[in-house]
């Protein structure tokens, strides 16, 4: 059986026909592990909504900070901790993982899933590569995530913040058009374009 991991309560119906279950996350491990370190960070007592320390490095999850971590507005955080909760013991409990990411992309991260899901994982992805019509955009969680990886991990892009002030976003367009920083950008997202080639051939 196949599931998609947000779907955790349906684990039952596999037990009850004795089928093996696959769970099928369809971001990428780094956005997964922020997200299944939520529970975690509340009992650390991490501020994740307070403006005073949205710089602070996460030392659980390098090389985020506290802004870079999924931010999902609810009435109900407990409701939401327990999601997550159930999710990870669920996904855990499976009979492997398939990602929608591959090995040369999130080396490091795949290390420390490993770590914590004594389970088959299988990286397939890019999925989007598979589908010519598929749309790329993302939910807003895998986001905050991601953006911190393009520029400070995979650096083959800058991040607009703090307000999008015409200086700023002037001297970013230069740096990546002009400037060597630019060039190398350009060369380490061509490298990983043929990654993904070659993982989808």
């Amino acid at each position: 059986m196949l599931q998609l991991a947000i779907l955790h309560f349906s684990s039952a119906v596999a037990k009850s026909f004795e089928l093996p279950r696959l769970v099928l996350r369809t971001s990428g491990v780094s956005s997964f592990l922020a997200f299944a370190a939520f529970p975690v960070l509340q009992q650390k007592g991490y501020p994740l909504d307070q403006d005073s320390q949205l710089e602070e490095l996460v030392p659980e999850l390098p090389p985020l900070r506290v802004k870079d971590l999924p931010l999902i507005k609810t009435n109900n955080p407990e409701a939401l901790y327990q999601l997550v909760e159930g999710i990870v013991k669920e996904t855990k409990a499976s009979s492997g993982l398939i990602w929608n990411s591959f090995e040369e992309l999130e080396k490091p991260e795949l290390a420390t899933l490993m770590q914590d899901f004594p389970i088959p994982i299988f990286p397939v992805g890019p999925f989007h590569k598979y589908f010519s019509a598929c749309s790329s955009s993302l939910i807003l969680h895998d986001q905050t995530c991601i953006s911190r990886y393009v520029t400070h991990v995979w650096r083959v892009g800058v991040q607009l913040e703090n307000g999008l002030e015409i200086a700023q976003i002037q001297r970013d367009i230069k740096r990546v058009m002009v400037e060597k920083e630019g060039k190398e950008m350009k060369e380490r997202a061509q490298h990983l374009r043929e990654m993904v080639n070659k993982c989808v051939q």
